[in-house]
């Protein structure tokens, strides 16, 4: 009671300690400032922005305007729902909507999977693995390759715009990165993975 009446505050910065304190068991956090706290209470009125497609009542946004980061953590699952960096563009530090538009978030790269070897559904475990570590990339298609024989997997660049995720992608599969193998058709996506006999999961 002395403490909260000296200091009102000490129950909300307590609450805003502990989250960062869970928060950072999953990532590493900006360690000069404290973010802004907003609890989600009605995840309708964000379903039309990229960043809150997934969000969910309860929901907690964490905004470090310094750091110019926004993270969306939800508690009930201890799991980080997206993460993106934001334009400083709001007044006496209040949090602007429009801080949270769609141009200010990370594009994130689209992957087609083949499968290019005769193992029935490698492509879809593949895809899986790789949402298991970065759950915001996105698919852009499951299919099989043109041919079944390869025996390393490989990874290709199709847009250029995703070395360093390239480089990621290919170190969790010890791949290759390469060019696209003749024969192989050109994916409307991103980044390609060809599955081969070396990643038989």
């Amino acid at each position: 009671y002395q403490e909260l009446k000296s200091n009102p505050n000490i129950e909300v910065e307590k609450e805003i300690n502990l989250l960062t304190k869970k928060v950072g068991e999953l990532m590493e956090l900006p360690k000069d400032e404290i973010p802004y706290v907003a609890v989600i209470v009605d995840a309708n009125k964000l379903k039309g922005q990229e960043f809150f497609s997934n969000v969910k009542n309860g929901d907690k946004l964490l905004v470090y305007m310094k750091s110019q980061l926004a993270i969306l953590y939800r508690p009930s699952t201890h799991k980080i729902i997206n993460v993106m960096p934001i334009v400083n563009n709001v007044r006496s530090g209040e949090l602007n909507a429009n801080s949270l538009s769609k141009s200010n978030i990370v594009d994130y790269p689209r992957i087609a999977y083949y499968n290019g070897t005769g193992i029935s559904g490698l492509a879809s475990k593949v895809e899986k693995r790789v949402k298991s570590v970065y759950p915001n990339y996105k698919t852009a298609l499951l299919t099989n390759a043109a041919n079944s024989d390869y025996k390393k997997t490989i990874v290709v660049d199709i847009s250029g715009k995703y070395e360093k995720e390239i480089n990621n992608i290919a170190d969790i599969f010890q791949a290759e990165v390469s060019e696209l193998p003749n024969g192989e058709l050109k994916p409307d996506a991103d980044i390609l993975i060809i599955i081969g006999n070396d990643n038989l999961l």
